[in-house]
């Protein structure tokens, strides 16, 4: 299997990004692939979810790398998760500063991953912050996928054009072969009538536009919130084995495997028509205004 990275992102905030870094790399890693994380959140929780310490400024760590020009090789961590990080930074703010508008900015991560040990790896995923900022698009600039995570809420869709919009020029003017995996719905709850009409809605939307919207859908759980609090991906906190959460994670880890081929050279892209997007919105509001 040639390595594969793929981004996790959406401008969105608490749509379950990070815990589907976290319990996606354990899922992959539970199906024998050798798994590491990167952590370009300030907040650092995909680095605290498996299990290490916020790390600062002096710290080795992602923005240690990045300053000092330094490859993953100089900062790499393992876990007893069998999961290797780099580690976030809360000064990554600070870093980005320097960066914007120099020749770097859009080849941080790619100078991160120019050794041989980033080969060895059959799945990098990327952890980004709620924001279309340079890290993510650095990011996006040198990966081969990129994965969306979506909440089952109508306010969730907000932003997604500009996400996608950003995504796409990203796609056209850095990296051709950026492909999207699709969409998948988190934190559902299969008894709550909004979320059944916004699934429905969304799959809707994603036929008339082209937006990929996975068959996996992620169930809320209140084990998320506990394992997480021990800092831990789901199959490792005692109570979760079992949990429906834990099985869907390794579900879409399953959906996703057979189309992670590495680097899809050319590869021919359909884009997502955003205009369809706007308009199935605006529809929802209608209905939405006329019901209440």
């Amino acid at each position: 299997m040639k390595t594969s990275i793929v981004v996790v992102a959406n401008q969105k905030g608490g749509v379950g990004k990070t815990t589907t870094v976290v319990n996606l790399a354990a899922s992959f890693a539970a199906l024998g692939k050798k798994v590491a994380v990167l952590d370009l959140d300030p907040q650092c929780h995909a680095t605290i979810g498996l299990g290490l310490e916020k790390t600062g400024d002096k710290a080795i760590n992602v923005q240690y790398a990045i300053k000092e020009r330094k490859t993953i090789e100089e900062v790499l961590v393992e876990t007893k998760f069998g999961i290797d990080v780099i580690p976030g930074s809360r000064k990554l703010d600070d870093l980005a500063q320097g960066l914007i508008g120099t020749t770097r900015q859009f080849k941080i991560i790619e100078q991160l991953f120019e050794c041989k040990k980033a080969n060895k790896y059959d799945i990098i995923l990327i952890d980004t912050r709620p924001s279309l900022d340079i890290f993510f698009q650095a990011a996006m600039a040198f990966s081969h996928y990129y994965l969306l995570p979506l909440f089952a809420e109508e306010y969730s869709v907000e932003g997604l054009v500009e996400q996608i919009n950003a995504s796409e020029e990203i796609r056209k003017d850095l990296n051709k072969t950026l492909t999207f995996l699709g969409a998948v719905i988190t934190n559902f709850m299969k008894t709550n009538k909004n979320h059944k009409d916004f699934e429905k809605i969304i799959r809707k939307t994603g036929k008339t536009s082209g937006f990929k919207i996975l068959n996996t859908i992620i169930p809320y759980s209140e084990s998320v919130g506990s394992a997480q609090k021990l800092h831990l991906p789901l199959n490792h906190y005692r109570y979760s084995k079992s949990s429906p959460v834990w099985h869907a994670y390794t579900a879409l880890a399953g959906e996703l495997l057979p189309q992670l081929k590495g680097k899809r050279i050319g590869r021919r892209f359909a884009p997502v028509d955003t205009e369809a997007i706007k308009k199935q919105s605006a529809l929802t509001e209608i209905e939405t205004s006329i019901e209440l």
